[in-house]
């Protein structure tokens, strides 16, 4: 990976909505869309919708969650729906504290392209997409707003200083341990296994609970209707215990449409 970036973005709420929600109930991904993401990068920089779906389609990005993405359900007032002029009771269910570790890899992404479109000013000796967006994280600067789903609930956002790697997929063999997303297509089988974290504090036994992910989207079209999703694995993060995740790679899978790489602490990331 020639061109890479990792951020860490974090917020007190966030909603990332299900298009199959209705207002009987708005549900949550538990991780934000990879088209959400396009989306924040879009925004930092001012490209328009059209631009940010052009330039960064072909991008790969893992998401590691950093917290347990825990809910609550939250009701408002909103004017939904054809009817303007009735206030209807809107329930939601909310993500709190969502913090998610991202690692992009811009090597398909057409730079020129990019800095022709985009609004921002960006100083002349940059020369690749992750010094323009570390650019823009360090010094602030971003041209729009950047929100943890919806626009009443801003995040921030700062570069991470993990070393990340990557490693050809022919060296992916036997036994992973694994830190982001993983995609269910490419994965054979998984196992879990946890160490108690070392505190003084009384606590309680956490059980193990592997969570699946269900069709988080992954590419959209012009009308911003999704056009591909998929089923992620996601570790559980445990307050009192430190659950790790090994997957097996199916031998049989088609690997050429993700990446991989590896964290300092050795563990798998899978860019999709």
């Amino acid at each position: 990976m020639e061109d890479t970036l990792v951020f860490e973005i974090k917020s007190s709420f966030g909603v990332f909505q299900k298009p199959e929600s209705t207002t009987g109930g708005l549900f949550t991904y538990r991780a934000p869309p990879k088209t959400a993401i396009q989306g924040m990068m879009g925004s930092m920089i001012g490209l328009s919708f059209d631009e940010t779906r052009e330039i960064f389609d072909g991008i790969h990005i893992g998401i590691q969650p950093l917290k347990n993405p825990e809910t609550v359900p939250t009701t408002y007032n909103c004017h939904y729906g054809k009817d303007e002029k009735i206030l209807t009771n809107i329930r939601e269910e909310t993500l709190v504290n969502p913090e998610y570790r991202i690692f992009v890899d811009f090597s398909n992404g057409p730079f020129e392209e990019c800095m022709n479109n985009m609004k921002l000013d960006a100083e002349d000796k940059i020369t690749s997409f992750s010094e323009l967006y570390s650019w823009v994280i360090e010094n602030d600067i971003s041209y729009y707003n950047v929100y943890m789903g919806k626009n009443n609930f801003p995040l921030s956002i700062e570069t991470s200083s993990i070393d990340f790697q990557e490693i050809e997929e022919t060296k992916i063999e036997g036994k992973q341990k694994c830190s982001s997303l993983i995609p269910q297509d490419i994965c054979h089988r998984f196992e879990v296994d946890e160490k108690e974290r070392e505190s003084d504090e009384i606590w309680m036994p956490e059980p193990q609970k592997i969570e699946i992910i269900s069709d988080l989207p992954v590419s959209q079209r012009k009308d911003r209707r999704h056009t591909e999703r998929k089923n992620f694995i996601m570790k559980p993060i445990g307050k009192n215990m430190e659950f790790r995740l090994f997957i097996y790679i199916d031998p049989d899978a088609d690997l050429d449409d993700y990446k991989f790489g590896m964290t300092d602490d050795e563990g798998l990331i899978v860019l999709f």
